[in-house]
């Protein structure tokens, strides 16, 4: 008699077109994906049509990419799966996102060989000779490693009327420091393009990104950002790239760190409390989403059916669902492991600990 494979994420019957494209897990995934269209696989009725319009999709700039990234996406779902499948340890969607397109970017970079490089690099602390109208403009970001998040600040002075333009702003899924800072001076240069005054001195404490804008040869890692500049650049009558000690830039490093800091994509919830709200579910990604979480009461309302979700809440403790209308407990809540308290059913106070 043959088996039919569950998906472990959802436990539904399990086929590659659920697994990668449409269980609710896989459709977190594609959401994060960084292409210039949303990805929409619910049409697809083969893995044929699937690839078809794989071919279609384009990342964005700021991911630094130009090749294939659909492939690595569905590898990590692919990795994701076994790893709940035969070590019950969840992976959220952020990281297997964020581990797709760091393996994009690592394959791409290798396969660089013997790419030119120039003898010269030109980089001045100031321009020879300055116009008499001139935008100063400083650029800073703040990098957090654990979530690929990145804080973008940067200062616009006036040279003739002393005003300060002051702007921020943040990123996601961004590889590296290197890569914040050209974010960070692609901002700035589309704010001073909408001031009146088109000659502008663009000022980064990042020597490496400073030689990298001057250069004839941009690395691979920057060259989609770098291209933006460039034509960004073209807008300008007069612009000089220059770097800047961080001892002079503090005003932009405070506004780059205030932007990663209140980036609220960072923000993890630990205790969910849910009573006496007349629930009738709960959202099938909440065990997607919330993959911190300890607790959570959901006492006193009306809900039937645990989302097979949960089990990803692998760091639960608590898990509260008294005087609700379940008849019975999912199977999947073995694979919390964490798991001390469960008051479970209907009207009784059955603690499991």
């Amino acid at each position: 008699m043959a088996l039919q494979a569950v998906c472990p994420h959802c436990n539904a019957t399990e086929s590659a077109l659920h697994l990668f494209l449409t269980c609710p897990f896989a459709q977190l995934v594609w959401r994060l994906a960084p292409f210039a269209t949303p990805v929409d696989w619910l049409d697809i009725n083969t893995p044929h049509q699937a690839l078809i319009r794989a071919t279609s999709l384009l990342n964005l700039l700021p991911t630094g990419l130009t090749s294939d990234l659909v492939s690595w996406i569905l590898w990590g779902i692919w990795k994701a799966r076994n790893l709940l499948s035969f070590e019950h340890r969840a992976t959220t969607s952020p990281a297997v996102m964020t581990s797709a397109i760091s393996g994009a970017r690592e394959w791409s970079m290798a396969q660089q060989k013997n790419l030119p490089r120039t003898s010269t690099t030109r980089y001045m602390e100031r321009p020879p000779t300055l116009p008499t109208t001139l935008l100063t403009c400083n650029s800073d970001a703040a990098w957090r490693k654990e979530t690929n998040n990145a804080g973008l600040g940067w200062v616009i002075i006036g040279s003739q009327d002393g005003l300060i333009y002051e702007g921020q702003g943040h990123a996601r899924f961004v590889s590296s420091p290197l890569m914040a800072e050209a974010l960070a001076v692609k901002g700035m240069l589309l704010a001073a393009s909408h001031l009146t005054i088109t000659n502008v001195w663009i000022r980064s404490d990042s020597l490496e990104l400073i030689r990298a804008i001057n250069s004839n040869t941009y690395p691979m890692e920057l060259y989609g950002v770098l291209k933006d500049i460039e034509f960004l650049s073209a807008s300008f009558d007069f612009i000089y790239f220059s770097h800047i000690s961080r001892s002079c830039n503090s005003r932009a490093d405070s506004l780059a760190k205030n932007a990663l800091l209140y980036d609220h994509s960072t923000i993890s919830l630990e205790e969910l409390n849910a009573n006496f709200n007349q629930l009738t579910m709960l959202p099938d990604t909440i065990g997607f989403e919330l993959t911190n979480m300890t607790k959570l009461s959901v006492n006193s309302n009306k809900i039937v059916m645990l989302p097979s979700s949960l089990s990803h809440l692998t760091s639960l403790r608590v898990l509260d669902a008294r005087l609700n209308r379940l008849r019975s407990l999912p199977d999947y809540l073995e694979n919390l492991v964490n798991l001390q308290v469960l008051t479970p059913l209907g009207f009784c106070d059955i603690v499991y600990v």
